[in-house]
């Protein structure tokens, strides 16, 4: 499944907080690990000695890296280090690329708290550039290099009931069945989508009626997934339909924790929908207190094709 994986570094200790999981995946999938270095250390202040500043750079890098291969040696896990230069997300796209990797990891900096702050950088190019599922790990609650292999407990399967997200959901089901983790499938349906099920303008009398066959029509649908999977991957799943205004929300609330990974697809990538964060899956990236793992479309489907196999009437629309 993901036996060639990128894991990237750029010599902090906020790249270190990928390495737990990074080793957990691949000591499961039998794989190896790419760890590239990215150098992305600034030049000297033209206050400084260029010298003194040239052999502080050369002693963080040899103790970031050498903590690294500490790291990997004391578990057995097979790696191979590239050094690069350049910015993080062009580097590491292009080490993916040269090593036909299956997976790519990163740790995302520290940019939570305030729904307003914009997604890393450094994560909105690799969503954007990467043609490879991306792992993004956050900062906070995450183990250190001092601890040992991170295994998910719990994969969690981001469903809006559509093709990509069945993607998602089976990709989920194959994760959980490689570490014997439970399954879960999570659907939020938002309280307001009620408002578009109905050709004739809603009035608020009816708007309870309204999310009730919203709810009815997801479960349905939800339950339907929830016997495909079991039947596919014979191991039981959680079918979880929630109400929550914020998909993020949700999710920080049931499955914040390091010890899980929660699954999404991607529909399609655009510069406008990066730079305006509208999809959920970008909110997720900045804000999700677990590790995302995003799937990047199908290969051989546009945006358009995408959005024509989900023609068929919304989630509690008219049938």
């Amino acid at each position: 499944m993901f036996n060639r994986i990128v894991v990237a570094t750029d010599y902090s200790s906020t790249a270190e907080a990928a390495y737990p999981l990074a080793a957990g995946l691949a000591m499961a999938m039998g794989g190896k690990l790419y760890v590239v270095h990215v150098d992305q250390i600034a030049p000297p202040p033209m206050s400084e000695d260029a010298a003194a500043y040239v052999t502080h750079v050369a002693r963080v890098r040899y103790h970031f890296a050498s903590r690294a291969a500490d790291f990997w040696q004391r578990l057995g896990v097979a790696t191979e280090d590239i050094v690069a230069k350049g910015p993080l997300a062009e580097a590491v796209v292009n080490c993916s690329k040269r090593c036909n990797a299956d997976l790519v990891l990163v740790a995302r900096h520290g940019l939570r708290g305030s729904t307003q702050l914009p997604i890393n950088d450094v994560i909105r190019d690799l969503l954007y550039a990467n043609e490879r599922p991306t792992l993004i790990v956050p900062q906070p609650k995450m183990r250190s290099v001092k601890d040992g292999p991170l295994r998910p407990k719990r994969i969690v399967a981001l469903s809006d009931l559509s093709t990509d997200s069945h993607v998602a959901s089976r990709t989920a089901a194959q994760l959980a069945a490689r570490f014997n983790s439970k399954l879960s499938v999570l659907h939020t349906l938002h309280p307001l989508q009620s408002l578009t099920i109905a050709a004739e303008p809603v009035v608020f009398s009816n708007r309870r009626p309204l999310v009730r066959q919203a709810e009815e029509k997801a479960a349905r649908r939800l339950l339907e997934l929830r016997g495909q999977l079991e039947g596919e991957f014979r191991q039981p799943v959680d079918a979880e339909l929630h109400l929550a205004e914020s998909v993020v929300d949700c999710v920080n609330e049931l499955h914040a924790a390091p010890d899980n990974i929660v699954v999404a697809g991607s529909h399609g990538r655009g510069r406008l929908a990066n730079a305006l964060l509208g999809s959920t899956t970008h909110a997720l990236a900045s804000q999700a207190d677990a590790p995302l793992l995003v799937l990047p479309p199908e290969k051989g489907v546009s945006v358009a094709s995408s959005k024509a196999k989900q023609a068929r009437p919304a989630v509690g629309a008219r049938g």
